[in-house]
């Protein structure tokens, strides 16, 4: 009995000092990429302001949507190993919506330009111009949401639609013209690791399978939540 006791003892330390290890490395390695890779987001966007070619500026806008969503990724995987050890914190403080609002119109229309896609912002007036939230944490939801949304449409549009309850709510939907979600995986979307099966073969679609579910856990934490419908 004693020796039982001894064993799992061992195992849990040695899981214990695994989650430790695999959160240190998740810490360094995002460190260490995501400084040049704000870097490259940075220098890009402002390339991007300057006299270019028409070939010049189709690869800068390929580069700066892919840094961006690399970063994006980075971020998903942190706050997924977050929420596993449920040490998820909020940084709330005033972000200027206008600005926020504007910057995510540009990202998203450079990313839905990649595929020949039109991209709407549809703001219910008025907004606030000011809001108090987590605001990297809100447009990370909100690219996974944009970023998805796009993924799965082939042509036509992509549009975010905002509006504010008296509440001090802010509600996003977020409306694409793709082939839409089957039914039955409608209540799986949200699933770690789920990814939605694509329209050629029922292969599964690119991607992490991490986005959607750590965008409504974020979303809860932030006293929302996401709902899918399709039709």
């Amino acid at each position: 009995f004693g020796r039982d006791i001894t064993e799992r003892k061992r195992y849990q330390d040695a899981l214990e000092r695994a989650s430790r290890d695999k959160t240190t490395f998740i810490s360094t390695i995002s460190h260490e990429l995501r400084t040049p890779l704000n870097g490259i987001v940075g220098l890009s966007r402002i390339l991007l302001d300057t006299e270019l070619t028409a070939e010049q500026e189709k690869y800068l806008k390929t580069i700066h949507v892919s840094a961006v969503t690399l970063g994006n990724i980075f971020n998903d995987i942190i706050d997924m190993d977050k929420m596993e050890r449920r040490k998820v914190q909020l940084d709330n403080q005033p972000v200027d919506f206008t600005s926020f609002l504007a910057d995510l119109e540009n990202l998203s229309a450079l990313q839905a330009q990649q595929k020949g896609l039109r991209f709407n912002l549809e703001p219910t007036l008025p907004l606030p111009h000011q809001v108090i939230t987590d605001g990297t944490r809100l447009r990370q939801i909100l690219w996974n949401l944009i970023s998805n949304a796009v993924k799965f449409t082939q042509q036509g549009q992509v549009t975010v639609r905002v509006r504010y309850d008296e509440g001090d709510m802010l509600h996003f939907e977020v409306e694409d013209s793709g082939i839409g979600i089957p039914q039955d995986e409608l209540d799986k979307i949200f699933a770690m690791y789920y990814q939605v099966k694509d329209s050629h073969g029922g292969k599964p679609a690119t991607g992490t399978g991490i986005g959607l579910a750590v965008s409504r856990r974020l979303a809860k934490n932030m006293g929302g939540d996401i709902t899918v419908t399709s039709e």
